[in-house]
């Protein structure tokens, strides 16, 4: 339930109803005398398939959208009349009307023929309780995880990402998905091994911090970068790195990964922030940020082909421009990423709203910067296109495996490294 779908309408409530001792069962008729109110409102509920939470207390309705990764708040709605002898309590605020009542389990508006089925639940979800990202990134991350947990037609539109890689570019075999499908897995025929990535935050259920994301991807790692797979007869001839559809994150989580990919440290990029109110082009020094090869661990150095699109974005763009420095043999295929880099620099406004706006230069070693353009692929290939998905084609996974089988060299320089 929220604002803007109860803005015309009138919620009621109807259905079955927690019983005093906190079990759901059904209502039985009160045998109060009339006028005499047996049952609260008060507490907290869980609105079925919506996403929504909702408390009551002390006169006063709030709402929150909740996701995996988020719960933040929505509405706050102010007891409107007396309760009724039946507990119902009403609440009105800029024409919103909602009716409650502690004898249903369900809600529903007057203009609509469905009803929302609600229940009692304990506490509100641990997120409520925590600060919460703003910006663009965090913007991005709530509305992807709020679409792919509420959107009914994935399959009747014919959009499943990772069914598409498993059909048709992995011929069948599963995918193995870790940190919380944020990291998938798979070995191909003829040595190859594909690495995908669709996100560098939240890769343990519930997390969304630093502190909760950075244990997730080196136990994830030490399962697929091993030793059989680093050295002796089994070990890969090469790897595809898919991020095309990355949707960044945080930088250190991506430069962990990067870490598992060299025998050697180098520089991976640069950062700096502007420094002077009057001149836009005065910044502070840079700081170059290192790949350091995880100690300890075993660590793929053979060829790679870097799979990158315009939905590469963000961290997803820092461990594109990673790679591109390694030592050993790395090949971008694909088209731009999408050139959005900047981590951001929040502010409260004078009437208490929050803005964000992108405050760092990231760059090359060398200083260049892809702000805008994105990074461009010495191999360019199209992503996802109309064609190509009506004929069941991947030309950058096809280009990219048959790169490290041997089939096709590529066009230009080994490394990758066409940048300034």
């Amino acid at each position: 339930m929220s604002g803007r779908r109860a803005r015309h309408g009138v919620l009621v409530a109807a259905g079955t109803v927690p019983a005093r001792g906190g079990t759901l069962g059904t209502a039985a008729t009160p045998s109060a005398p009339e006028g005499r109110t047996h049952l609260s409102a008060d507490g907290t509920w869980q609105v079925d398939g919506y996403g929504t939470a909702l408390t009551i207390s002390d006169g006063v309705l709030r709402t929150r959208d909740t996701t995996a990764i988020s719960c933040r708040p929505a509405l706050t709605v102010r007891q409107s009349a007396v309760t009724g002898p039946d507990g119902t309590v009403r609440f009105a605020q800029d024409g919103i009307v909602t009716t409650v009542s502690p004898r249903t389990a369900s809600l529903s508006h007057d203009s609509a023929m469905s009803t929302r089925r609600m229940r009692r639940i304990s506490a509100l979800p641990a997120l409520s309780g925590r600060e919460q990202p703003t910006g663009p990134v965090a913007n991005l991350y709530v509305f992807w995880q709020t679409f792919k947990e509420n959107y009914p037609f994935f399959t009747e539109r014919g959009f499943d990402w990772d069914a598409f890689i498993e059909r048709r570019d992995l011929g069948g075999e599963s995918l193995e998905r870790y940190a919380d499908g944020a990291i998938g897995s798979a070995d191909l025929p003829g040595g190859i091994g594909c690495l995908r990535m669709s996100r560098f935050v939240a890769c343990a259920p519930g997390a969304y911090g630093h502190a909760t994301d950075s244990p997730a991807p080196p136990r994830v790692l030490d399962r697929i970068i091993n030793r059989a797979r680093t050295s002796g007869p089994g070990a890969r001839r090469g790897l595809i790195i898919d991020v095309r559809g990355d949707m960044g994150g945080l930088d250190g989580l991506a430069l962990q990964i990067a870490n598992r990919l060299t025998n050697r440290p180098y520089a991976a990029f640069a950062e700096q922030t502007r420094n002077d109110a009057r001149d836009e082009t005065r910044l502070t020094p840079r700081q170059t940020m290192r790949v350091i090869p995880a100690a300890g661990s075993p660590r793929c150095t053979g060829p790679i082909t870097l799979l990158t699109g315009g939905s590469t974005v963000s961290a997803g763009e820092a461990f594109t421009q990673a790679p591109a420095e390694r030592p050993a043999p790395t090949v971008r295929i694909g088209e731009n990423t999408q050139g959005v880099f900047s981590d951001t620099l929040s502010r409260s406004l004078p009437n208490g709203w929050e803005s964000s706006l992108s405050n760092e230069k990231c760059t090359t070693p060398r200083g260049h910067s892809f702000e805008g353009p994105g990074i461009p692929p010495p191999l360019r290939t199209p992503v996802f296109t109309e064609a190509e998905s009506a004929a069941d084609h991947d030309a950058v996974f096809d280009r990219a495996r048959a790169l490290l089988t041997g089939r096709r060299r590529p066009d230009g320089d080994n490394t990758g490294r066409r940048t300034p």
